[in-house]
């Protein structure tokens, strides 16, 4: 497999340069559908029973959507903040969350805040590893860091690396609204990703969407010493929002981190 440079990436010549933009659009909520207000509404439950959470808490959900945990993050702060490149998500979030929170369009390699602004900085659902060199996916750990205040919390919820290694090229058929979803996931072992081609069909069989979505597989061990470069120290980590321990079958990666430098 060749490599080509572009926009200073180095991407596998099969995979589409910044996938992500293309990926993450008005259709999110329908491949995504699961993931939904109800899941959210735990999640944020399961966190705020880790990490101590006042109105004046400053508060950073990165790529944050369409601002599915916003609405329950800002029930406990006054304060929240969502970032997320997708022009269109933010639309939707901003439709969602009328007042509760400000929303920004921001790269997380470019964050636009001031150094140690925010007392806490999510990153949920898989919002790590998009970029394919791991100076750029370094370089989202160092940037969230920068705007982390010293003793504040970071939180990443990440697939189980274990897991997902064991993965098998699959196919998948579901039907949502009068949708139809086909999903096609694949294991890139040379170059330590996981890959899905996404394609979205009318009720004829007309093609309304098709992209990728690729994630780089990190060990924990990797993304700790990622984070320790960073000053942020792990202190607990749990294998889905009841708490479980984390283990090779744990469905998640949930990283419960502070920041020390």
């Amino acid at each position: 497999m060749s490599y080509k440079d572009h926009n200073s990436e180095i991407y596998p010549d099969n995979l589409p340069n910044e996938w992500y933009k293309e990926a993450f659009s008005i259709w999110y909520k329908v491949v995504y559908s699961h993931r939904n207000v109800k899941e959210a509404q735990k999640q944020v439950k399961f966190l705020a029973s880790l990490i101590p959470i006042s109105l004046s808490t400053k508060i950073l959900d990165l790529c944050c959507g369409y601002g599915r945990h916003i609405r329950f993050l800002s029930k406990l702060s006054n304060f929240v903040v969502g970032v997320d490149l997708s022009s269109e998500l933010l639309t939707q979030a901003r439709a969602q969350n009328e007042n509760l929170a400000e929303f920004i369009c921001a790269d997380v390699r470019s964050l636009p805040f001031h150094e140690n602004s925010f007392d806490i900085v999510l990153s949920l659902f898989t919002s790590f590893g998009y970029f394919y060199t791991d100076e750029e996916n370094y370089n989202h750990l160092k940037n969230l860091a920068s705007v982390l205040k010293c003793k504040g919390y970071f939180v990443l919820d990440y697939f189980n690396p274990n897991k997902v290694k064991l993965s098998k090229k699959h196919s998948s058929t579901k039907k949502v609204n009068d949708l139809i979803i086909r999903e096609v996931k694949w294991l890139d072992d040379k170059n330590n990703r996981i890959n899905k081609n996404v394609t979205i069909e009318d009720i004829k069989g007309n093609i309304l969407k098709s992209y990728i979505e690729t994630v780089k597989i990190y060990e924990f061990s990797q993304i700790e010493e990622m984070l320790i470069k960073c000053g942020i120290i792990v202190q607990d980590v749990y294998g889905d929002y009841s708490g479980s321990e984390f283990t090779n079958k744990s469905p998640r990666l949930i990283i419960i981190a502070r920041k020390y430098a």
